[in-house]
């Protein structure tokens, strides 16, 4: 037997026991095309916030007094939901026995990173177990799978990466299991790993991506994400009314996407898939199955090469140092260890020289390093927004640029006390980026989501 799918299920779809029951019928309906599942925690929902990994989140922090009583509380909400399903709760049991002894004994791991890690799997443990037996409740022989067992990383706690041995082991481990269990469809953990030493190690929020597109690669299979929204929209339906679905993006621009406030992939999952074979990857709403979606590839929509795909922004803060200091990798990855991300860094050699940073930074730990890199105090100003229009060979058309000058000059004339603070700036090959304050962020986002889409405008602005 040859797997034909990865198929990952969101978080909110595994929030509630009739989202569960909707997803194992998915995966009932595509059960002949051999698929792999791959899960994120239960939890996420309208009603239940914060989901179970956060909650256990909470509980691997010892200074909160109350966090015996919220575990409690976490795992008989688990048990809630196993109950609604039909299931016997004692299916994670064992589970339940380890997580406490783990909260017990905090003082047994190395760092707390690493016990934060072992108490935050159980989230994933539990919702597979779970997820495994409501498929086999529906006729769909099925087997849970911890990926800490074949899944090699790392040793960066709470952000781990995924080595090439993890991948080739991981590949190994799906044809062992395609070939012992003929018609078993195996359900993996999303968002864990462990290190050559046997830790176990997570690999970020929003990890569970990451394991499906990694698990796509191994077994050499298409990867479908599948959530409870349409797909990639053109903007961020925050600012824009109803905006469309794009429906074939490359790997570039997912990655841009995602990276500015776009809801697409983490980051790591489109790195893992550009170093390994070509896998598509879709975006699918499990409301609306037989929707196209948006599909990602490694080339994209090439007869749109050049043109604007979307529109998205993300709040971020503008540093200024004087002089422009010497940011090496190394201090990138420490920086992003801190919940720091460095969206551009530009220097400007003038009669000082110096370097514009665009970062989100909520600590303070970008500028505090800029500080004691340059002696002097890091100018900037917080509360702006990066909006950045997305698409393979923009940043050489010329008349995007030209486009995108006039909508901001428009801008400039109903926000007179300049609005823009960081004017048109090409950032990658495949996007161009401008940074405007707060108070103009939404006529930005519409003049410039109707200068591009014009066709698509449904307001008047």
């Amino acid at each position: 037997m040859r797997y034909g799918v990865a198929m990952k299920l969101g978080g909110k779809i595994m929030g509630t026991p009739d989202n569960i029951l909707q997803a194992a019928e998915l995966v009932y309906n595509r059960k002949n095309d051999h698929p792999i599942v791959i899960t994120s925690s239960t939890g996420e929902s309208a009603r239940f916030r914060p989901k179970f990994t956060d909650r256990l989140l909470y509980v691997a922090d010892t200074r909160n007094f109350d966090r015996r009583d919220i575990l409690d509380k976490t795992i008989e909400r688990e048990r809630r939901i196993i109950r609604k399903l039909g299931l016997k709760t004692s299916i994670i049991n064992s589970h339940v026995r380890e997580l406490r002894q783990y909260f017990n004994n905090p003082k047994d791991f190395g760092t707390h990173a690493e016990y934060e890690d072992t108490m935050a799997s159980y989230g994933e443990l539990m919702s597979t177990k779970i997820f495994s037996e409501v498929l086999e409740q529906m006729g769909v022989p099925s087997m849970a799978f911890d990926t800490g067992d074949f899944l090699i990383t790392d040793e960066i706690f709470t952000d781990a990466n995924i080595t090439p041995e993890g991948y080739k082991k991981m590949g190994k481990k799906l044809m062992q299991t395609a070939a012992r269990y003929k018609g078993v469809t195996p359900v993996l953990t999303g968002f864990l790993g462990r290190s050559k030493k046997g830790k176990r190690t997570t690999l970020g929020r929003g990890s569970s991506d990451y394991v499906a597109v990694a698990s796509g690669r191994a077994a050499g299979v298409d990867v479908e994400v599948w959530k409870k929204v349409p797909g990639v929209l053109e903007a961020h339906p925050g600012y824009i009314e109803n905006p469309m679905t794009i429906e074939l993006l490359s790997y570039n621009e997912a990655d841009e996407m995602s990276t500015y406030g776009g809801v697409v992939l983490m980051e790591k999952s489109l790195d893992a898939v550009r170093s390994g074979n070509c896998t598509k990857i879709w975006i699918k709403d499990i409301d609306d199955q037989k929707a196209h979606g948006t599909l990602i590839t490694n080339t994209g929509d090439r007869s749109k090469y050049g043109e604007v795909k979307g529109i998205t922004c993300s709040e971020v803060d503008v540093l200024i140092s004087h002089p422009g200091p010497d940011i090496t990798a190394e201090m990138f990855q420490k920086l992003r260890a801190k919940d720091v991300r460095i969206f551009s860094a530009s220097y400007i050699d003038g009669h000082l020289g110096h370097t514009l940073f665009i970062v989100h930074d909520p600590s303070h730990s970008m500028a505090n390093y800029l500080f004691r890199k340059t002696g002097q105090k890091v100018g900037g100003e917080k509360n702006k927004y990066m909006v950045k229009l997305v698409g393979d060979g923009i940043s050489r058309n010329h008349e995007i640029t030209k486009k995108l000058h006039n909508v901001m000059d428009s801008v400039q004339g109903e926000f007179p006390d300049t609005p823009v603070f960081y004017r048109v700036q090409p950032i990658t090959k495949s996007s161009i980026g401008i940074v405007c304050r707060q108070r103009a962020i939404n006529q930005t986002m519409k003049l410039l989501y109707n200068e591009f889409f014009p066709h698509e405008i449904k307001e008047d602005i």
